[in-house]
């Protein structure tokens, strides 16, 4: 089985790159070694404290033999806009790490933002390269949704009690409304089954105040529980 260990990074300056990651995004520094028979070649690399098992090389853009003069040219051109890689960090708080990093000096592209994957933020290092810290959307804890539609149905219902004289037609529409979310609740087993069973009994014996046409048969409740 193959483990990911290192990516690497194409810097201007290895020096400025290093400062960067570690003083401002506080990463911790890995490996900086030369290596004088390959050309004082410096082995370079970062990484956050949590990882140990991996890490960022922090390259400089090679010349001959490696690269020649007009890739190496193309390469350094791309890093400045921002169009030779990118890293995704995550955070738990993605506008707290925002403040932080800001208050470090990392000068932003993008404020936090709401994503369909999360919460993220962008800048960009001192080579030109893409970065984003990223935080999940948070999980609400078990029963929340379910006891915001108990909410939403008893909101329908305690309307329909201020529309005994309003248009027929709107009250069955909240009728509808209600039956549907309270069937969907039920389906699904909720944890909030005493409310869904005291609203489906509500819903069944006030049709004169939702609309509900006589003799429609209103019948949600939620699984029995063993």
């Amino acid at each position: 089985m193959l483990n990911l260990t290192h990516v690497n990074v194409w810097v201007h300056d290895q020096d400025d790159a290093l400062a960067f990651y570690i003083d401002k995004l506080g990463l911790e520094l890995r490996d900086d070694v030369t290596v004088p028979e390959m050309g004082n070649f410096r082995w370079l690399t970062v990484g956050p404290p949590k990882q140990p098992d991996v890490a960022l090389t922090l390259m400089a853009v090679p010349g001959p033999p490696v690269f020649d003069a007009d890739t190496r040219d193309q390469l350094e051109k791309l890093m400045a806009k921002g169009a030779a890689g990118g890293l995704f960090f995550s955070t738990d708080d993605c506008r707290a790490s925002y403040e932080e990093l800001k208050g470090r000096g990392v000068e932003f592209l993008e404020e936090p933002t709401e994503r369909p994957y999360g919460i993220d933020a962008a800048f960009r290092d001192p080579s030109g390269n893409n970065i984003r810290i990223v935080a999940e959307p948070l999980v609400e804890p078990d029963g929340c949704a379910e006891r915001r539609e108990v909410a939403a149905v008893a909101h329908l219902l305690g309307r329909g009690d201020h529309r005994a004289h309003s248009h027929p037609r709107q009250r069955s529409s909240d009728a509808d409304s209600a039956t549907s979310r309270l069937g969907d609740l039920a389906q699904r087993q909720v944890g909030t089954g005493e409310d869904v069973d005291g609203l489906g009994h509500r819903l069944a014996h006030r049709s004169d105040l939702v609309g509900v046409p006589e003799g429609r048969g209103v019948e949600v409740s939620a699984p029995a529980r063993s």
